[in-house]
């Protein structure tokens, strides 16, 4: 069994390998979107261009039902390797049929799909300030196309870095429960600065059993990503669990 610094070090690794990893592929899902957008406005009255049905939740929740499978999978082989594994564990077949669950409950997602709309907010402004600054539509689409790349790449890392974060601790939370041993969890902190100060407080927070929740700012959460716990303790943390 790795003590708790080795596992925080080799928790940090992992989360960000797994974060560049659904960086590139967000961002090059977003790309492609984008241009099969952009290629639609041919014709189009400038003022119609946030009338779309690109970047649709449907189409975003595609997106994360590949990463959290993907990913999660990946996840159980790293608690395997890094934690006392019971042989016998059923991760895999529990971590898919959560999925099942997960995905039919779209208000879990809430801050990707906000996304979607934040999307669709920033095409309608910024086309209407081009307009009212009289530039030609060819012109539009050009300053559009350019302006959507620069965001995405800021909305890309924004469900990176969230989302990885709420697949991994899910995912461990499951494997957690598939082991024959009751185990008890730990809430483990980056401690690098960048840290928010609640959940640096959570550093020296006490292991506690695995079906109790921690109290993180007067939040009860399940563990990091928690989904009930409000965006300013989820958006871009990199927390994680270990289990003893």
């Amino acid at each position: 069994m790795v003590n708790e610094e080795m596992y925080r070090v080799a928790w940090q690794r992992r989360h960000n390998i797994n974060e560049r990893a659904l960086f590139a592929y967000i961002r090059t899902k977003l790309a492609v979107e984008t241009k099969t957008y952009l290629n639609s406005l041919e014709g189009r009255n400038p003022q119609t261009f946030h009338i779309t049905n690109h970047f649709n939740e449907r189409w975003l929740l595609e997106i994360m039902r590949d990463a959290y499978t993907k990913f999660g999978l990946k996840q159980g082989k790293f608690l395997d390797e890094y934690q006392k594994k019971e042989e016998g564990d059923n991760f895999e077949e529990n971590w898919l049929l959560l999925l099942l669950l997960l995905f039919r409950d779209i208000s879990y997602f809430y801050i990707v799909l906000g996304i979607v709309n934040t999307i669709k907010q920033d095409i309608k402004r910024f086309v209407e300030d081009q307009v009212e600054r009289g530039v030609p539509k060819a012109a539009i689409i050009t300053l559009l196309g350019l302006y959507l790349s620069t965001r995405n790449i800021i909305r890309s890392q924004t469900i990176a870095r969230t989302e990885i974060t709420k697949i991994m601790n899910l995912a461990s939370q499951s494997w957690a429960e598939s082991q024959k041993k009751v185990l008890t969890k730990k809430w483990i902190v980056i401690l690098d600065g960048k840290e928010r100060p609640s959940h640096n407080a959570m550093a020296s927070y006490p292991t506690i059993p695995l079906n109790e929740k921690f109290n993180v700012g007067g939040n009860l959460m399940n563990g990091p990503g928690d989904n009930s716990a409000p965006p300013s303790e989820l958006v871009n943390c990199r927390c994680g669990l270990m289990f003893l």
